[in-house]
């Protein structure tokens, strides 16, 4: 009987590794070497099933070749495809937590970004706040920061959630005063959260480190005082735009590597406050939220690109007009939910970052309520 001994494989070439792309077998057997799964689909939220890393998936109805990774389907040819297409702050499950609605609330709801549908309840905040606008994350842990509790006092602390574990919020430390009305990004390793209320208005710029529990360290100063800003994140630079006590269209950008104040950025087109934002990295588009002279509560959608300081450009409009809404994205598509004008709605609008355009109807939270947190990391 004959023996055959490898060892070595090439590929044909001989001068790298074989990609088995389907796999093998050996003698009947599994060779322990799989290749990935490749999906197609051609209706509008029709996601693939129990994924695995490297799987890669053609949705015909958006006209976008994914993979999945960290969590998500990430986009690599398509709408979504930017620069930012894979980010290290987010992922398909996104989170919202409540904030007002005839009283303070502390629910936690989550969708899934990929697929349109309703929210699902995830848990509860530790402690019930509103007025917290935005949410820290790196993919495994999302943060929301101070606000002001059920009694209408400034809270300090800061509460993180596990993405992959639905369940209540855990206490991770404090910011440097009770403070709310408060903006918070992100970069996936640093979480900032500028301006907002504590004795006055602020222009403090502080930070923490994600994936640590412990307390604020200052970061810097924004251009001027302010609250309810806009928050915008990104892998370099993050920003904050507009808000309420100056009553401004200012857009500040910080290199968030680099401690220090922060810079003039641009305008947007009017003054506004209680806005979100989403984005790919590459670009930020930002649901300004209420217009600061007349109080008129809009639905206009503006944008920019993160790493090009410029003013903003017409992006569309939201389904409705409202204000003090969550926001959270992956993978080039954007989802605003909840927030309202004089009631607040539970309805999720998205849109596809890198195609201006109006919002598209994406569901519903599983309650209706504004000025909460939001940020999105992987499922598991």
């Amino acid at each position: 009987m004959s023996k055959v001994q490898i060892t070595k494989i090439t590929d044909r070439a001989g001068t790298g590794s074989p990609n088995f792309s389907n796999g093998f077998t050996i003698a009947g057997a599994d060779s322990g070497f799989s290749g990935f799964t490749h999906f197609e689909t051609t209706t509008e939220g029709d996601t693939p099933d129990s994924p695995d890393n490297g799987d890669t998936w053609w949705n015909a109805s958006t006209n976008e070749y994914k993979v999945f990774a960290n969590g998500g389907w990430q986009t690599l040819i398509g709408s979504g495809s930017s620069s930012g297409g894979l980010t290290s702050y987010t992922g398909d499950r996104g989170v919202f937590t409540a904030g007002a609605n005839n009283g303070v609330q502390n629910h936690i709801n989550y969708i899934s970004i990929s697929t349109i549908g309703n929210a699902t309840d995830f848990g509860d905040m530790s402690v019930a706040v509103f007025k917290h606008n935005g949410g820290a994350s790196n993919t495994s842990r999302g943060l929301f920061m101070g606000g002001r509790n059920s009694s209408n006092a400034n809270v300090d602390n800061i509460q993180y959630i596990t993405f992959a574990t639905p369940g209540n919020s855990t206490d991770f430390g404090d910011i440097h005063a009770a403070t709310y009305e408060l903006c918070t990004t992100t970069n996936g390793t640093y979480g900032l959260y500028w301006g907002g209320v504590n004795t006055g208005v602020e222009n403090t710029i502080q930070y923490v480190t994600v994936a640590t529990t412990g307390n604020s360290t200052n970061f810097g100063n924004m251009t001027a005082v302010n609250a309810l800003c806009t928050p915008i994140s990104g892998s370099t630079r993050n920003l904050r735009a507009g808000g309420d006590s100056a009553d401004t269209n200012v857009i500040d950008y910080v290199t968030v590597a680099t401690p220090g104040n922060a810079t003039d950025f641009g305008d947007l087109s009017v003054v506004a406050h209680s806005g979100e934002s989403v984005t790919d990295d590459s670009r930020a588009v930002i649901a300004l939220g209420r217009e600061g002279v007349g109080n008129q509560v809009q639905d206009t959608m503006e944008y920019i690109t993160v790493d090009t300081a410029g003013n903003t450009t017409d992006f569309g409009d939201l389904t409705a007009a409202r204000h003090a809404m969550g926001a959270t994205s992956s993978n080039g598509r954007g989802c605003f939910g909840g927030g309202g004008v004089s009631a607040y709605t539970n309805v999720i609008d998205y849109i596809t970052i890198q195609t201006p355009g109006n919002a598209t109807d994406f569901g519903d939270l599983v309650t209706a309520f504004g000025y909460g947190g939001s940020c999105s990391g992987a499922a598991s």
